[in-house]
Order: C-alpha cells, then structure tokens, then sequence
C-alpha cells in the first residue's frame, strides 16, 4: 500500500489505472479458483465425509460378521 501511495504522488491516472485493471485481473482469476474451492468443500461436506463414514462402517460391521462365522 505504501508503494502504490508513492507511485500514487508522482502520477495521478496512469498508475490508478494499471493498479485497477490489476486488482480487476487479479480478482477475475481468483473468483475462479474461489468458486472451485467453495463447490469441492461443499461437495465434500455433504456426499463424500458421510460416504466415507457409512461405507466404513459397514466395513467394520461386516468384519465383525465374518469374525463370528
């Protein structure tokens, strides 16, 4: 902030500018990889923890099936 304050006292339009359409780049790609990151964890919130959980229970109940035969 403090450089972008410096480059901000010596020029007033053209670093505001390039600053903007950075942050504006920079934004844009990151929204993308957000997106992604927010579906992935919803994904795996809701489908594949409680998967995980009930398939491996029924691994251990199934074991202590066999176990018993």
């Amino acid at each position: 902030m403090s450089g972008i304050s410096l480059i901000l006292k010596q020029h007033w339009r053209t670093p505001l500018i390039i600053v903007v359409g950075g942050l504006y780049w920079a934004i844009n790609e990151f929204a993308n990889v957000l997106i992604a990151v927010a579906v992935c964890i919803v994904l795996d919130e809701l489908i594949f923890t409680p998967c995980y959980k009930h398939f491996a229970n029924k691994t251990m109940i199934n074991g202590e099936i066999d176990r018993r035969l």
